[in-house]
């Protein structure tokens, strides 16, 4: 049975992002300055944008997995399916 990875196309893309987006946010220092510089304060606007796309990436990630989730059932209802067949011959 061929397994669907996690490592390419869309998902794999998307893991990228959130993993940037995270690796972004985590070099923080207190939320506001980039570690070994001055105060570097973001302003509304770009705060407002970092939001936005965190809250895209959830969004399309929400998605992906709702997706996953509705062809993992047909695969386990084929599976009822070919099981009965096979039990009737």
């Amino acid at each position: 049975m061929a397994k669907i990875s996690v490592n390419t196309g869309e998902v794999k893309r998307n893991v990228r992002q959130i993993s940037t987006a995270g690796n972004a946010l985590a070099g923080k220092q207190d939320g506001l300055r980039q570690p070994n510089s001055s105060i570097n304060t973001p302003t509304p606007k770009k705060i407002r944008e970092k939001y936005t796309q965190i809250n895209n990436l959830l969004h399309r990630y929400g998605a992906l997995v709702k997706n996953d989730a509705k062809r993992i059932e047909k695969v386990a209802q084929n599976m009822r399916e070919l099981d009965e067949k096979m039990g009737r011959r």
